[in-house]
């Protein structure tokens, strides 16, 4: 119906990476699925062990509900984004400064931590996520207590890392990179355990 096609329209929006991946997979499985090809099955997934997906949709569908929240507040203002080479190249590819201005809030929701959420609380729900960490293989929590300077991008992000369906996600801080001028300036940086 109309609700599923708009529903199916908006999650597309963010990329074309599930449409290629996810149609070609999704026949593929689903010719597979039969008892008699059962072996042949586990040896095409194990041959994805990396996961079909890398999470992109999911992780602007989070950047799209933050923004909803802190645009026009004061919350992003402390935080300068210090962009990577890939991303000053995607950043200078972008004709218009509103185009600019939106990629550079974007990053900066990107970088919210736990603790940014905790200094807002009139903003935002206190609260935890689990998740597997991949180098213990034990679950974690994600929160203000045991893990104040993760994104919040990046741990959430781990809760929906479902094995060969997408990739392994892994826990991000937001980390001081240079301060010019009383200005700090932050990147996301991997949390290696």
């Amino acid at each position: 119906d109309d609700a599923d096609r708009n529903h199916t329209e908006n999650v597309m929006k963010y990329s074309d990476e599930p449409k290629s991946i996810f149609n070609g997979t999704a026949s593929t499985i689903s010719k597979l699925m039969t008892l008699r090809n059962l072996p042949y099955l586990f040896e095409e997934l194990g041959k994805h062990r990396s996961g079909f997906f890398k999470g992109e949709v999911y992780k602007n569908w989070i950047i799209d509900q933050i923004l909803e929240k802190v645009r026009g507040t004061e919350v992003l203002d402390r935080i300068n984004v210090e962009l990577t080479a890939d991303q000053l190249r995607e950043y200078d590819a972008l004709k218009d400064e509103e185009a600019k201005q939106e990629y550079v809030t974007r990053k900066k929701v990107a970088l919210l931590t736990f603790q940014d959420f905790k200094d807002y609380p009139d903003l935002f729900l206190q609260f935890k996520c689990f998740g597997t960490n991949i180098a213990t293989q034990r679950g974690e929590e994600y929160s203000v207590e045991k893990t104040p300077n993760a994104t919040i991008l990046s741990a959430l992000r781990i809760t929906m890392s479902l094995p060969v369906v997408f990739q392994p996600a892994f826990l991000e801080e937001r980390r001081l990179v240079r301060e010019v001028n009383g200005k700090r300036y932050y990147q996301a940086v991997r949390v290696d355990d």
